[in-house]
């Protein structure tokens, strides 16, 4: 058999073989991958059964058009495989592609040029049969031209091999022996090729290149079939497992690696993928140790703290991992591994922490804020209770949270139009000195609603100010000044009526004297004038000038004593202070009252009910022991009087309670009656001077007024009310604790 007979069928049978493989490819059509290796492997058929014609055919003249025929082939398959190159490794872009149109002009100029050689002579300049023992050949003398294609074909496949070598060393391990079949089916060809232009003369005369062919269908049968190289579920989830941004861990039963991804291997700062079947004690001591602890029959999930690099031991490397641990099952519930996921949850620690410092920072700040700040929803639900809140209302925020507020402060509910137009309008709404009833405690509150602007739950911020301390002592500031002022003016006006009343009363006492009593002056006057005493005795009996002098001295006598109190109440008090029991004080002064005063006529005092609580141990005070003593009867007989006129059927009997107490420095006694109460626009000028309710003559307003003096002005205590219609009203005198320099003097 000859060597052209030999070499001839060897380079058909490779062409068919392509030919068969670009058949398989045929199925898989719409994938460009495919349809890119379609054409370079039929250039390859043309290629090699091209020059399986060359050497079958005797006549030179058919050698020639063979050749013609085979140049379709070898110039157009360095550009087929340029771009399956750039193709599979996804480096194809729209610069690529204009390079190829570039490259496909080329191409089809070499080929014009071939096929017209004959005219030209640029390819090759001549063309001659040479006869070998079994072997007939034609050699070409070569011209310019043919040698810049070479060239040109030569830096193709260079190109192409820099792409793929790139290409594998930065892919996953299916991708890199992807890469390596693809490798050797480009360097079978050409370094046969090479040795075909370049190597010693006796391997110019047969061209192995198109069987070499062989070897590069073999190579691409192997990653077709065995690597999956058009197969796109494989391909999708290496791309999707490559694409993660966590870290993934494939095992075996036996704890070895059958995969990790990109991720994984950049987190433990690799160079490159390790080997398949790697142990993962080996890999990762750290993430071996974790999989063994806390892997099951289920999936489990767990936050760890760990260090994946190389030194675990550095801080720096040291971050919070969110690892979900999973056995791997086929459809038939037979485990065949296990996959770890890996979540770096570092970031989203720190802003944990960072969120829930500035939570607990803002939620401190309104907690240590003094007034009640309420949130609300358009609902009047509960979003948020500071501690303020929990301080007016006596309710924690864990029991107020979700609740409505109209169930924890009812009488809130008049403001209700308050919050809703701040909600509507977005204006902060105000009210100042509302009177609210929390606890039992009758308050005054300033009320400040903000609207609470957000797309998830509008709603409003209401702030309640507790100023009923502050109120009361403004009241009592204003009544002081009212009262100095007062005092002043009562003591000029004590001062100017109290000279000429004295005058009246002493001219009235020495008239009657003169005319009713028959002393020897009065009787030797009324002689001289011829008048009989005692006829004008019974004359002024009869027409009762006697009596009207009594009344107009009573009158006058009634007047000196209001001038008195005035003077009382405006004067300085020099006297002398011992020290007395505040519990003696009063329960003398209830002895008193009980055993010489009358309520109203129809109640004596002494059917009033005495309630006494001490609540703590007072010490001795120094004072005025009957100025205080007045303080207290004037309260009694204002309480005894309010509870006479209480008409209310369903009242309780009437009844006093006395508490005694110390507040700080200052020894305490309240006095509570259940009477009807006081108004509030009674109660702020229960102080003032000639300021009463009763009834004309009943009363001259001095009572409380000279009370408050005596208690503020003269000991510097306190002295204040508490009182509402129907829940009646408490008294509160407070004098200094000080020290007693004599023994507490018996009351």
């Amino acid at each position: 058999m000859s060597w052209n007979l030999l070499f001839g069928n060897i380079a058909v049978i490779a062409g068919l073989a392509n030919l068969w493989l670009s058949a398989y490819l045929v199925h898989h059509w719409r994938n460009i991958q495919a349809r890119s290796l379609f054409f370079l492997l039929m250039g390859t058929v043309v290629w090699s059964c091209a020059y399986g014609g060359q050497l079958l055919c005797p006549d030179f003249a058919v050698k020639l058009l063979w050749v013609k025929i085979k140049s379709l082939g070898f110039v157009t398959i360095p550009v087929l495989l340029f771009h399956f190159v750039l193709v599979t490794t996804n480096y194809y872009t729209s610069a690529h592609r204009r390079v190829m149109y570039f490259l496909w002009l080329w191409a089809a100029l070499v080929i014009t040029a071939t096929l017209t050689n004959h005219i030209h002579h640029l390819v090759w300049a001549d063309a001659r049969l040479i006869y070998l023992p079994g072997l007939v050949s034609i050699s070409f003398e070569r011209g310019w031209f043919f040698s810049i294609y070479l060239a040109w074909a030569y830096a193709l496949l260079t190109a192409s091999i820099i792409y793929l070598i790139r290409y594998s060393t930065s892919s996953n391990p299916i991708q890199r022996k992807q890469g390596a079949l693809m490798l050797g089916a480009i360097f079978a060809p050409w370094l046969i090729n090479s040795s075909f232009f370049f190597g010693p003369e006796a391997m110019t005369y047969i061209e192995l290149t198109p069987i070499s062919f062989i070897i590069s269908s073999l190579c691409f049968v192997l990653a077709l079939f065995r690597y999956h190289l058009l197969r796109l579920i494989p391909l999708a989830r290496e791309a999707v497992m490559d694409g993660l941004g966590d870290p993934v861990i494939v095992l075996d039963m036996q704890d070895r690696i059958a995969k990790v991804n990109r991720a994984c291997v950049q987190a433990l700062c690799l160079e490159h993928f390790p080997e398949e079947r790697t142990l993962l004690s080996s890999f990762s001591p750290q993430i071996y140790q974790l999989v063994c602890k806390s892997r099951g029959n289920t999936a489990r999930e767990l936050d760890v703290t760990m260090a994946l690099t190389a030194h675990p031991t550095n801080t720096k490397s040291t971050r919070h991992w969110h690892v979900r641990i999973a056995p791997l099952r086929s459809p038939h519930q037979v485990q065949s591994g296990w996959l770890v996921v890996l979540r770096d949850i570092t970031h989203q620690k720190e802003g944990e922490n960072a969120l829930r410092g500035a939570k607990n920072f803002v939620k401190n700040i309104i907690n240590s804020m003094p007034c009640s700040i309420i949130a609300v929803d358009r609902d009047f639900e509960i979003t948020h209770w500071n501690h303020g809140a929990h301080v007016l209302t006596g309710t924690p925020a864990h029991r107020a949270s979700g609740q409505n507020l109209t169930s924890l402060l009812e009488d809130i509910t008049s403001l209700y139009k308050d919050f809703s137009r701040a909600m509507e309008t977005g204006r902060i709404q105000r009210r100042e000195k509302q009177e609210l009833s929390i606890n039992n405690r009758d308050l005054i509150v300033d009320i400040i609603t903000f609207p609470l602007t957000s797309i998830t739950t509008p709603g409003a911020v209401i702030q309640i100010n507790d100023i009923t301390e502050q109120t009361r002592v403004r009241e009592m500031m204003i009544q002081s000044e009212k009262m100095m002022s007062v005092g002043g003016l009562a003591a000029g006006l004590a001062h100017e009526i109290n000279n000429p009343l004295g005058g009246m009363i002493q001219s009235l006492q020495v008239i009657k004297n003169r005319l009713s009593n028959p002393l020897p002056a009065n009787l030797e006057a009324a002689r001289k004038h011829g008048i009989p005493f005692d006829r004008l005795v019974q004359y002024m009996e009869d027409r009762k000038l006697l009596y009207m002098m009594d009344l107009a001295e009573d009158a006058g006598l009634r007047a000196a004593k209001v001038v008195d109190n005035m003077l009382s109440f405006s004067r300085s008090q020099t006297g002398e202070k011992s020290c007395h029991s505040l519990f003696d004080i009063v329960d003398s002064t209830i002895s008193l009252l009980q055993n010489d005063y009358s309520a109203g006529g129809s109640q004596r005092f002494k059917s009033i009910e005495m309630k006494t609580m001490v609540l703590d141990d007072l010490p001795a005070v120094p004072c005025e022991k009957s100025m205080i003593q007045q303080v207290v009867l004037n309260i009694l007989k204002n309480g005894a009087q309010a509870m006479e006129n209480h008409t209310d059927p369903d009242k309780a009997p009437p009844q006093f309670i006395f508490r005694f107490f110390m507040d700080k420095e200052m020894a305490c006694v309240e006095i509570q009656d259940n009477g009807p109460g006081i108004p509030e626009h009674i109660r702020r000028r229960i102080f003032e001077p000639f300021f009463t309710t009763k009834p004309v003559g009943k009363g001259t307003g001095l009572g409380l007024s000279v009370s408050y003096f005596i208690v503020v002005d003269t000991h510097k205590g306190k002295l204040t009310v508490n009182s509402s219609p129907g829940k009646g009203t408490a008294f509160t005198i407070k004098l200094p604790a000080l020290p007693c320099t004599d023994s507490p003097a018996q009351a």
